[in-house]
């Protein structure tokens, strides 16, 4: 997964793309979108897909 990859936890990623959100928001449309792979395992779909979802992207 590729939070495990860049050794990041899903709250470490959120706060990372809401500092960007705000950054760039007044010069870029930003429209999140999130894939699943069909193999996608539901306990990964738990950890990473509703804290996406619960974030409110974007803001």
């Amino acid at each position: 997964m590729l939070l495990d990859y860049f050794k990041m936890d899903m709250g470490s990623m959120i706060n990372r793309i809401s500092d960007q959100i705000n950054f760039y928001s007044d010069r870029i449309t930003i429209a999140p979108d999130i894939g699943i792979i069909r193999e996608f395992d539901r306990k990964d779909i738990e950890r990473t897909i509703y804290p996406c979802i619960e974030a409110g992207f974007p803001s």
